[in-house]
């Protein structure tokens, strides 16, 4: 099975829309799901929802979502 065919799942927030887009124009067959923000997962019941779909993916690519700030 090639790399086009393979489940993709996407984690992070508004960052993951650029490459939700790149991963469609440039690898139209995959699989792709676009998990729940992490950030606003509420109860255990989402943590579940959103970890059974991780656990079907080929690759998971998850954005940091913490504001980085440099060590002064």
């Amino acid at each position: 099975m090639s790399t086009s065919h393979k489940h993709i799942c996407l984690a992070g927030n508004c960052q993951v829309e650029a490459l939700e887009a790149w991963i469609k124009l440039n690898l139209p067959a995959a699989k792709l799901t676009k998990l729940a923000p992490y950030h606003l997962l509420t109860n255990n019941a989402e943590i579940e929802i959103w970890l059974q779909q991780c656990q079907s993916a080929d690759y998971i690519m998850a954005m940091p979502i913490q504001e980085w700030l440099p060590k002064v």
